[in-house]
Formats: structure tokens, sequence, C-alpha cells
């Protein structure tokens, strides 16, 4: 507040902590004029950055009040704040989610369909007490990144998004469908593994009723649909994923459908939602990563199917592995490296270490590779590197196994030998050597049940991120090293981006 009343300000966001607002209900009516807007509503909501002036100025709503266009960046990035608009890809048009089309659009498979080949499909629907208003809205906005676009013959291009649902496809891990129907959204999703897909989709519908609408708390649930089908007709049974969980740790095989009476397979009606340790997912990954290599001899098209997958798998373990550290993702970055300076974890004589930040852009992490940005250089006792040696240990194996699929992505940035510059091999393995030299195996063995209430990270690697930022802290308090800039995700946590890829993440934002 301010000695006038309420104001606005947003001191977190980069392109907005410069500017103040002292009367919110002037910034209301602005947006509000967007909403109203007649034209916008004919054009299935697009509004061409050529008709701001229009809306804003010459013919405003209400007749009288004017907004000059000084104003208009600021407004188009505060509809993006607010879920209101999302920026074309071009540049030239906003679109205002509240005005796409009444009408489902011809989509390209329907969830009666049978999968493509070698595709699996996995759907879950999720049940509210009550539908919240402007759900769909909100999860366009919010999912605009993985719109399925259609070009047509007239020139034309028409994005798969209607009232009540919308078409996505993500270009590395597959398709989804979203529809709302009455209390229920849902989702479907097909891919060689939908799994992270599907993920993805939940935590972003998770992170938007909790800021939305909080009182849904409680009040909703994911279930699986009986995957029955009777005259053609799909079942309208629903079973709820946490008790299936439990039915089946109780020893219970299967499950008897309330609507159709139907018996169905518990672990069959579990695919893609089981609980799994993430130790468990790593071990299974870096598996894969090996038969991937061995298996070479069976053919291109077995092999880019297995990647396909692989690729998957690591994105929603990595994604979890965030997630486990997203309450810490605020105060400072989760990927690095470090290694002595002397070349030798033995020679505990020398002190003197280097650490080298990660950019955290998903399927393309990678050494900050901006001059004099992301490496530090200092000097620490034992007993520091012994506290972030759980947390250094956890990350090599994570940076390891990712990095055959987030490496051609950095090449492709930065150049064809960005990755063998970087030195990225020698690196992992100096973290490694870390591991082996300070962490005992029977410390390692103590260390492990002592899980967090997430039982997701040990007590130890929790330690170890702790003591990563309060390094930072002291050492470049405002910055000036880091190379590294923190970037809000719609599923909840932080990214903290290189100067290169937080350029990409940013809207294109006309000036008038």
């Amino acid at each position: 507040m301010h000695d006038l009343g309420y104001i606005v300000y947003y001191g977190d966001d980069e392109r907005l902590k410069d500017d103040v607002v002292l009367q919110p209900e002037w910034l209301t009516k602005a947006i509000g004029f967007v909403l109203e807007d007649r034209t916008t509503q004919e054009m299935d909501g697009i509004l061409p950055d050529n008709r701001l002036q229009e809306v804003w100025w010459e013919y405003p709503a209400d007749g009288k009040t004017r907004y000059p266009s000084a104003l208009y960046p600021f407004f188009l990035q505060l509809m993006e704040k607010y879920d209101v608009s999302y920026r074309l890809e071009d540049g030239t048009a906003s679109l205002v989610a509240q005005h796409v089309p009444q009408v489902r659009p011809n989509l390209p498979w329907l969830p009666e369909e049978e999968p493509a080949n070698n595709h699996r499909r996995l759907a879950t629907v999720c049940v509210m007490e009550e539908s919240p208003p402007g759900l769909i809205p909100w999860m366009i906005v919010r999912t605009h990144d993985y719109i399925y676009q259609q070009h047509q013959t007239d020139g034309k291009t028409h994005r798969l998004h209607w009232q009540k649902g919308m078409f996505l496809r993500n270009r590395r891990h597959g398709e989804a469908m979203l529809e709302l129907r009455d209390r229920e959204l849902h989702l479907y999703t097909e891919a060689v593994w939908p799994v992270y897909f599907t993920n993805l989709l939940k935590q972003t519908l998770q992170k938007l009723i909790a800021e939305t609408w909080p009182g849904l708390k409680g009040r909703y649930q994911f279930t699986v649909p009986c995957p029955t089908k009777q005259q053609g007709k799909a079942c309208m049974g629903r079973f709820e994923i946490e008790a299936l969980r439990q039915f089946l740790e109780e020893g219970d095989d299967t499950i008897r459908c309330q609507k159709c009476r139907t018996r169905q397979n518990i672990i069959e009606l579990l695919y893609g939602f089981e609980e799994e340790d993430t130790r468990e997912q790593l071990s299974r990954i870096e598996t894969k990563v090996e038969r991937v290599e061995i298996k070479v001899e069976q053919g291109a098209a077995k092999i880019q199917q297995n990647l396909q997958e692989l690729e998957s798998r690591i994105a929603n373990y990595v994604m979890v592995i965030m997630q486990a550290v997203a309450s810490e993702s605020k105060n400072g970055p989760r990927l690095f490296t470090i290694e002595p300076m002397s070349g030798n974890w033995r020679r505990f004589m020398s002190k003197t270490y280097r650490l080298h930040l990660w950019c955290e852009a998903p399927n393309c992490q990678h050494p900050i590779h901006e001059a004099g940005k992301g490496v530090y250089e200092f000097e620490a006792p034992r007993e520091w590197v012994e506290q972030i040696a759980p947390y250094a240990n956890l990350i090599a194996r994570v940076l390891k196994t990712l990095a055959p699929i987030a490496a051609p992505a950095a090449n492709a940035f930065f150049g064809e030998e960005f990755i063998k510059e970087s030195n990225i091999k020698y690196q992992l393995e100096t973290m490694k050597e870390l591991t082996n030299t300070l962490l005992s195996n029977d410390k390692l063995l103590i260390d492990e049940p002592a899980r967090l209430g997430d039982s997701l990270l040990s007590q130890g690697e929790r330690s170890g991120i702790l003591a990563l930022h309060s390094f930072l802290r002291e050492e470049d308090p405002h910055h000036e090293i880091l190379g590294l800039k923190r970037h809000p995700t719609y599923t909840g946590d932080y990214l903290w981006l290189c100067e290169t890829h937080y350029q990409q993440a940013q809207s294109k934002i006309p000036q008038f």
C-alpha cells in the first residue's frame, strides 16, 4: 500500500519491476476494454498490434477513457501475466483466450480412436466438485507453448483451441487433448511414452487451481476412466488414482467398476500413474541408456523409438528432481559442477575449487558459456565440500544422464563444438571422483533412509543445495558473476536461464 491506497508493483518480474501503478482500477479498465472488444471476439480472439490504438484510444469501450500508446507494451505484458492473452510467435498480435471459437475444430485424433503405431494413449479425468469459471481460457494461455497449429490452403493458421478445450503438441514428447465436460476435465496424451507430457500438464493444472481457486483444495481428484466400452460408448466409471495405489499396496489385484460392474486389473489402470522412488527412476534410465548404446544394430526405427521413450523418461525424471527442490529454486540455481583447482580431490593441502553453474533450459541444460559469467574460483574448507557432496553426487548423475539429450540442443545454440569445448565429460567425471573420495559407501547407506517428508531428497542432499545458495549469496550478492536470470514456470517453480535462453523465453512485445 501507499498513502493513497493500494498500488500494483511486480518487484520479482524482470520486465515489470520498473513500473508502479497507483490506481489499480485504471489498469483493470484497460484490460476490460480488450475483453469487451467486439472485433476481437469476431476474430476468434486475435488482437493485432495495429488495432491497439483503436481499442485503447480511438474507440474505448466506455467512450471516454483513453490510454496513450507508450503504455501499450506494459499492458500487453500484464495481459500475459494475468493469463488474459499470449503473444503469437511472429510478434504481431496477441490471442485473447476468452474469445477463442465456441465449436471444437477437427482434431488430428479423438480419444475413442486407436493410437498411432508404437504409441500409447494415457487418459485421466480431473473430477471437480464445481467447475471453476475461466478454467479453459487460463489453461490455453498457460499451455500456449504447445498449441497445435494447422496451416490451411487459404493461407490462414488455425490454432486448435476452443471454449471447452484445446489440442496440444509437444514436439519432443507427444500430443494431448484437454476438454472440459461439465465438472470433469478430461486429459488424453499420446506418445511413445506419454507419462511425461501427462505429468507436465497435471502439474500446470494443479498450480493454476492452487493459485486461482484455492477454495477447490481437497475438492478435486485425478481419476482413471473405466476402459470398458458399452455399445461403442465409453463407460462413465471413474477410479480415484490415490485409492488404486492404496488398494494395490494392500494386496488387491483387481477392482470392480461401479458403473458397468466389470472387473479391472489395478496394475493396468495405474499405467503411467505408478509411484516410483526417484533412485529407482534414475537407475532404470541409466540402464536404458546403456541398452540403447548396445543395441544399435537393431535398426534405425527401433533405435528412434527407444530414444523417444528415453528422452521422455529423462525429461520426467529431471522434472521430478527439480520439483523436489522447487522451494529452493526461488533463491538460486540448482545445476552445477565443481572441481578442485589442483585437479585431484585427494590433494586437500590445496583448498581452491572451481564451481561452474549450468543453465536450466529444459532439454538444453548446459554450462554457462558467457565469458566471465557463471564460474567461481574460491577457497573452502573440506567440511564445506563434504556438506555439498551428497547433492553434488545426485546432480552429477542427473547431468550425466541428460547430457546425451541436451548436448545436441546446446550445440545447435552455441556452435557444433560447444559441448566438446566445455569439457563436460571431464567435469562430470571429476564430480564422480568427489563422491568417491568424500562419501564412503557406509555414509551413503546411512543417509539414504533419512528422507524428508516428500521422500525425494535426503537431508544431506537438501543441506547441500542450501550450502550452495549460501555460498552464492556471500560470494556474489548482486549476481554480477552469476550469468543466470530467474524465470517463473507454469508448473510451480523457477528456472535459472542463461541470457540466450532467457531472451528466447520472453515474448515479442512491440514498441510504440
